[in-house]
């Protein structure tokens, strides 16, 4: 059974992994443990090869139902009505695979992490190393805006937290404290002397010494569970074959009854086989596969637009189908940003603010009509106050998309700066002569 470290004191943890928390892990330690453990990165499962992708948009009954009307249609001559249903199933087929493919792509781009550098105490020496190279016993040092490369047992720290939006879902930072010990079990959430890989630190410092990496992480269990193929049929599909179940035997019953009626009347026998196949051939939808993938991939293609993933076309209608989620989520479900959109002065003027998330674009308005900022000086030395006084900054990613490094609340403080133009960086180059950071968090003087 997998030790359960949150409830375990850090000198336990710190005995357990037979390490020490000032001189770290010798460097012979490390290989060995390395040779043991490997990389600490996320494996990728095995690749789905196109060949089987493309199989799989084939495999269905729909599909063996159209190529049997097919191969008849062209028994019988009929090569428009061939050529019609092999064009219908290779548009349904073809659009299936490649967005699939597509799909898969962004899979295992999401299961690749971005490995960078972290800072580890090795041989009694503060030294800066690929987060590929950290082994479990390693002690981290974790610092506001680090990535924290492993999970891990928190040992010493100052006013530290951690945003775990990417793996708990919640947008709050989480204070996090060494003191902190259970006995009972609780959520990953609640866990406050650990730490987890893809998390990141908001705010002060903390040593951690590691507990699990690589594919032993809390993350990468859910990479391995992305791997993880299921036989359950989705309802869309489950529907589909209780359709083409139900086509199949209505054309047959039709073409017999047509046949049956027409010998009746004394109609020729062969004349009345070809008459049955006709009509059992015209009662097959061959336009419904295409319909059905083309619906599917722009369901597909607009969730990928809204930041949602989704690996095969039928999980579309599964999840368009479902009625209740479960989620272990304490506060509302966000878009994990922060933006000041309101505030009031002391003088109890009210402002609003536009704009979306960390994005610096916005203005600030008043009684509804937008304004020059810098035109009022109290309006201007309140939101200078609140970006000199905070430690975020924001980046803007590949995407495109602006991204908070550090505390949320100081995120959006900075870009209600940026909107007036007011950069903290060339701020602190003209207003600050000294900086001297206290931890009020926490440490009160009376």
């Amino acid at each position: 059974m997998k030790e359960e470290y949150y409830k375990v004191t850090a000198e336990e943890t710190i005995k357990q992994f037979e390490t020490d928390r000032n001189e770290g892990l010798s460097t012979q330690t490390v290989d060995e443990r390395f040779a043991e453990t490997g990389p600490n990165e996320i494996q990728q499962g095995e690749k789905v090869s196109p060949w089987k992708l493309l199989w799989n948009n084939i495999n269905d009954i729909i599909v063996y139902l159209l190529l049997a009307a097919a191969v008849i249609s062209f028994l019988m001559d009929d090569l428009a009505e061939t050529v019609a249903i092999l064009l219908a199933l290779l548009l349904a087929v073809l659009t299936g695979f490649f967005t699939e493919l597509k799909a898969q792509k962004s899979v295992e781009s999401l299961q690749s992490m971005i490995y960078t550098t972290t800072t580890v105490i090795r041989d009694g020496k503060i030294q800066t190393i690929e987060a590929t190279k950290v082994v479990p016993g390693d002690i981290l040092l974790l610092r506001e805006g680090d990535a924290v490369a492993a999970d891990g047992r928190i040992i010493s720290s100052n006013n530290f937290a951690c945003i775990e939006s990417a793996l708990t879902g919640e947008s709050e930072a989480v204070e996090k404290s060494e003191d902190e010990t259970y006995e009972e079990e609780i959520p990953l959430g609640d866990q406050k002397n650990m730490v987890f890989a893809g998390t990141a630190v908001t705010r002060g410092y903390a040593y951690i010494v590691v507990t699990e990496t690589g594919m032993q992480t809390e993350v990468g269990k859910i990479s391995g569970m992305l791997d993880e193929e299921s036989d359950d049929k989705t309802p869309l599909d489950v529907e589909l074959d209780k359709l083409s179940k139900a086509i199949i035997l209505a054309a047959f019953i039709a073409g017999i009854a047509v046949f049956v009626a027409g010998l009746l009347t004394d109609k020729p026998f062969v004349e009345m086989i070809h008459i049955s196949i006709i009509l059992a051939v015209a009662a097959i939808p061959e336009a419904m596969p295409a319909v059905e993938t083309i619906t599917l991939s722009k369901g597909m293609r607009t969730m990928s637009e809204r930041k949602a993933l989704v690996k095969t076309l039928p999980a579309v209608e599964t999840l368009g189908a479902t009625s209740v989620i479960a989620s272990d989520k304490t506060g509302t479900l966000t878009e994990n940003q922060m933006m000041a959109s309101e505030f009031i002065l002391s003088d109890e003027t009210h402002y609003e603010v536009t704009g979306e998330g960390y994005d610096p674009n916005g203005v600030i308005k008043k009684d509804g009509e937008e304004i020059d900022p810098q035109n009022n000086e109290d309006l201007l030395h309140f939101i200078r106050s609140g970006v000199l006084c905070n430690t975020a900054h924001i980046d803007q990613n590949e995407d495109g998309e602006y991204e908070v490094v550090g505390d949320p609340t100081d995120g959006a403080l900075v870009t209600l700066g940026k909107k007036v133009g007011l950069d903290r960086q060339e701020l602190e180059k003209k207003v600050i002569k000294k900086l001297q950071k206290y931890l009020f968090l926490r440490k009160i003087n009376i």
